[in-house]
């Protein structure tokens, strides 16, 4: 949405823009930080989120409707991840079920940032379309068919993808517990 211009009316309809974009940010912020916290060390949360913003407002006047706004901004958020994954050295992205759970309920901080890392670790072993499915889900809060809609695929396709990622996700957690001899 252009903010300058010689239209009278251009300077209100900027404002009107910026306070709506100021409840949209306030609105969706909190999940994308929790959402980008799992993928990405701390130290990068926050520059990815101002990309992801910067996003939003750069394409204000062309945004999806309603109701499809917030799957699509979690989707600039996961290219955004991408990016810095990709400037890191990595290529994958994840989520796990059960890591996930284990580090949302941990009282020490510590315990959260080593269970984050085990997450991370975890799902870089799954394929990109079932860490997506993941990732969109669990850590995004996306419904099925919201998270079908952002890749481009079936409600189906996200389910299934969802059952495959779980299973391996199980196969690998007991791999890991077999060879610590569940020491965790």
């Amino acid at each position: 949405m252009s903010a300058g211009g010689d239209d009278a009316g251009e300077p209100a309809a900027a404002a009107s823009a910026v306070a709506a974009f100021g409840d949209l940010y306030r609105e969706v912020a909190p999940g994308l930080r929790a959402f980008v916290r799992r993928q990405v060390p701390e130290e990068q949360v926050d520059d990815v989120l101002a990309e992801v913003f910067l996003v939003v407002w750069q394409r204000w006047s062309g945004l999806p409707a309603p109701e499809r706004v917030r799957p699509w901004i979690y989707g600039v958020a996961r290219n955004k991840i991408r990016h810095a994954h990709s400037q890191r050295g990595r290529t994958a992205l994840g989520a796990d079920l059960v890591a996930a759970d284990a580090f949302v309920h941990a009282p020490d901080p510590a315990d959260g940032l080593a269970a984050d890392d085990r997450a991370r670790r975890l799902v870089a072993l799954l394929p990109e379309a079932e860490a997506d499915a993941m990732t969109l889900t669990i850590w995004g809060g996306l419904t099925a068919t919201e998270a079908a809609r952002e890749l481009g695929v079936s409600v189906t396709a996200v389910t299934s993808r969802l059952s495959r990622a779980r299973a391996r996700l199980a196969t690998a957690l007991q791999d890991e517990l077999d060879r610590d001899g569940g020491a965790r």
